[in-house]
């Protein structure tokens, strides 16, 4: 029966204020179980559940960034950027220079709405990035970002060596010119 209206949408949320009800032993029992779903459908109810035990107990999905495998990290940082707010800051930043490209890529897509300016600097470094995919979502935050400081870290990466690989997006970036 609780996985029936698990399935429901309209009943999610109810389900995830009652778990959360359960404190920290629920979201770190829905991230285990997270851990070694297989199921994409059952990962979806999930993470659906976690964002709204997430949105009271952060701490047990925090301590899935540090789990050795990718897949298990990137559900964390998914449900971090669903449930939002500040206090996934300190945690999101070192994930973008991840091992995996994939954290990579989920971690800036959950950082950069939280927070544009602490987002900038790792979005303007991962322009350079050995996998296409992160440079090329780090491109695409960083031209509709708000942040005030996006000029100033894009025109601070022109000098620096290690952004020669991404020296046209940085141009277009800052001048709008394609290069």
């Amino acid at each position: 029966m609780f996985n029936d209206a698990a399935q429901q949408a309209e009943h999610r949320e109810q389900l995830g204020e009652l778990l959360a009800g359960f404190g920290e032993a629920a979201a770190t029992h829905l991230m285990e179980r997270l851990s070694v779903e297989e199921d994409p459908a059952i990962r979806r109810v999930l993470i659906g559940l976690l964002v709204v035990v997430g949105g009271h107990y952060s701490r047990p999905i925090v301590g899935f960034f540090r789990d050795p495998q990718w897949f298990v990290v990137r559900n964390a940082v998914t449900i971090a950027g669903k449930v939002g707010g500040e206090e996934w800051i300190p945690h999101l930043v070192p994930l973008l220079a991840h091992d995996d490209h994939r954290v990579v890529v989920e971690a800036m897509r959950a950082l950069a709405p939280i927070s544009p300016d602490a987002a900038v600097p790792g979005l303007v470094r991962n322009l350079a990035h050995d996998d296409e995919r992160v440079s090329e979502t780090a491109f695409l935050l960083l031209k509709d970002s708000p942040s005030t400081l996006r000029q100033e870290e894009l025109a601070r990466a022109l000098t620096e060596r290690s952004m020669d690989g991404a020296r046209r997006q940085v141009a277009e970036l800052l001048y709008g010119l394609a290069v």
